[in-house]
């Protein structure tokens, strides 16, 4: 991926199979609900972030 302003790397993206690409969306919608019950705080500490 290249940042449109200037052209400069700002990350890679693999090359996946379908199969992969479905495994991927099928754990990301069934940790959605639980990830979206943590409190913000909760969910930016474990980001990384600090408190908002």
């Amino acid at each position: 991926m290249t940042n449109p302003a200037d052209g400069s790397l700002v990350g890679r993206v693999p090359s996946l199979d379908r199969t992969t690409i479905e495994q991927a969306i099928a754990a990301a919608e069934a940790a959605r609900a639980d990830w979206a019950a943590r409190p913000a705080r909760e969910r930016a500490a474990l980001c990384g972030g600090g408190m908002i």
